[in-house]
């Protein structure tokens, strides 16, 4: 067995049967912290004044998981911290159209977690005019189902404010509040959690919106995205069709199509 401290965690942790278990839970932090006791090959955790319990591996959790940004959205703070800098991001992409290798560190309620990653810059508008454009993560499965999260849902979509400017830092906050907006009209709109983000570029964290991918909405509302290139939108749900066109219009996008598929998608409810 290898027993790994460092890295706080909310409680200790096994994985792989308990092969390997994580035991810093957090004391440094201010927390109680927990215990981890081996009795003749058994595995205990325990708390203060509080009755030993068995040590559960946490792949035997399944039916506890659900994905990281569903976890993460009903987070009162969330940080998040790029090692990779903006412009190797862009500039790898622009050169050769490749993801960058890096990692990602979140942090949240106490616990941090680190992650691999590739990376991706998003926006083709806010590359243009932001020094700060949006950043596409796509983590690694196998990390994030030894955290115990879903590994299918391993898309994260971070949108920064879009320079160092105070006035917007305010605007990404109106844009989250539009989000919102669209959330209290439709449940099929794409949530958005008003985080603190940084990559290696920036020396403080700046406001930011972590974006709902496509796969956790799908998992929220029980739809499915249709693989078409063009449709009429006569075939589409009107009501729905005239929220989404209302919610390009509070965002000031023009750059869409329903009928060509031009950034928009379309979903279908699973019956």
């Amino acid at each position: 067995n290898i027993i790994v401290g460092h890295t706080s965690l909310p409680k200790i942790k096994g994985l792989y049967g308990n092969r390997i278990v994580l035991i810093d839970s957090s004391i440094k932090l201010g927390e109680t912290g927990e215990i981890l006791l081996i009795d003749k090959d058994q595995f205990s955790v325990g708390k203060v004044y509080v009755s030993l319990s068995p040590l559960i591996s946490e792949e035997s959790k399944v039916e506890d998981r659900k994905s990281l940004f569903n976890n993460l959205y009903g987070q009162e703070k969330v940080f998040i911290n790029i090692s990779t800098s903006t412009e190797d991001i862009l500039n790898r992409y622009e050169k050769e159209k490749l993801a960058t290798d890096g990692q990602v560190t979140i942090t949240f309620g106490g616990e941090q977690l680190t992650f691999s990653a590739h990376l991706k810059p998003g926006g083709k508008t806010r590359r243009k005019i932001c020094s700060n454009p949006p950043i596409k993560i796509d983590l690694n499965k196998v990390e994030l189902e030894n955290f115990n999260f879903l590994s299918d849902f391993d898309k994260l979509k971070v949108v920064f404010q879009c320079n160092d400017m105070k006035v917007m830092a305010q605007s990404i906050k109106i844009e989250k509040f539009i989000y919102d907006l669209h959330n209290i009209v439709t449940p099929y709109s794409h949530e958005a959690k008003l985080i603190n983000a940084k990559t290696s570029s920036e020396k403080k964290y700046l406001n930011g919106l972590l974006l709902e991918s496509r796969e956790d909405l799908g998992l929220r509302t029980g739809i499915t995205e249709l693989e078409v290139s063009t449709i009429s939108t006569d075939v589409i749900d009107r009501e729905e069709y005239v929220k989404m066109c209302l919610f390009q219009y509070m965002i000031a996008n023009t750059d869409w199509s329903a009928r060509k598929m031009h950034n928009s998608k379309l979903y279908k409810k699973i019956q």
